[in-house]
């Protein structure tokens, strides 16, 4: 015989199993956990697109400067995947066995010249341009990304110290935290215009708008971006790991002005 007790105990069991199992559903449901460097993002999202379409989760992607996801990741949180825009970040996590290997190159990036209209510097003229309009003390304020986390900083000081600029620029440079950051207030007319990561103008609206010029890969160090998974990481995160070497995510990459390995 079935009693009120039983039918209670019956209801509470259910209901106990049923958010166990919608917990356990949730989960599930949690795409992996990637850090990505900012200059990344258009391209990584269009990835992140077709990946869901072909039957992935949805990535969780959190966008910063390589150098403070690489500290984040130092300090404990849960990233299961990393592309940063330098190397060196992932290779110092797998040497204090953060990482489960030295993961690979996925692309090298480029730096591009921009300047919004009305400014003074030429930048279809490239580092010449912005040489001029230095000369004749027409540059109030320029813009390039921190150098210190930010790798397409560091390539920007690099070329502006190889064409004898750096000096010049200096006391008219703002940085920005990150490398979207630094495109964000070289495109505003407050600003002369800025050495910005190329990938993040690729393909987008402002190219109609303003004028730019991709520098020369001899203009500064080579921008090798390495990924690698870190430890823990899940079999959806190695999918989407996967997903990015395959002949498709290499294409997507492409149409944002990445040079593949």
């Amino acid at each position: 015989m079935v009693t009120m007790r039983g039918v209670r105990c019956g209801i509470f069991a259910g209901a106990v199993l049923g958010a166990v199992a919608l917990a356990g559903g949730v989960q599930a449901a949690e795409g992996p956990r990637v850090a990505a460097a900012s200059h990344l993002q258009p391209a990584l999202d269009a990835a992140a697109d077709r990946f869901v379409a072909r039957g992935g989760l949805p990535p969780k992607i959190s966008y910063a400067s390589s150098g403070n996801l690489r500290w984040r990741i130092a300090r404990g949180e849960p990233f299961e995947l990393f592309l940063s825009a330098d190397e060196g970040y992932v290779l110092e996590l797998f040497r204090e066995g953060r990482t489960e290997d030295r993961g690979v190159i996925y692309a090298e990036g480029r730096l591009a010249l921009v300047a919004p209209p009305g400014s003074p510097v030429e930048a279809a003229a490239g580092l010449e341009g912005l040489r001029a309009a230095l000369e004749r003390g027409e540059v109030r304020r320029f813009a390039v990304a921190d150098p210190g986390p930010a790798p397409y900083g560091a390539a920007a000081r690099d070329a502006l110290e190889r064409a004898r600029l750096w000096e010049a620029v200096e006391p008219h440079l703002v940085f920005g935290e990150n490398a979207s950051r630094a495109a964000r207030s070289a495109l505003s007319p407050r600003y002369d215009g800025g050495l910005v990561a190329w990938p993040l103008l690729a393909g987008s609206r402002w190219l109609d708008m303003v004028q730019y010029q991709v520098l020369p890969r001899e203009a500064h160090a080579p921008i090798r971006q390495r990924m690698a998974l870190l430890h823990g990481a899940g079999e959806d995160a190695r999918d989407f790991y996967r997903f990015l070497l395959s002949e498709r995510g290499r294409e997507i990459l492409a149409l944002y002005e990445f040079d593949l390995p």
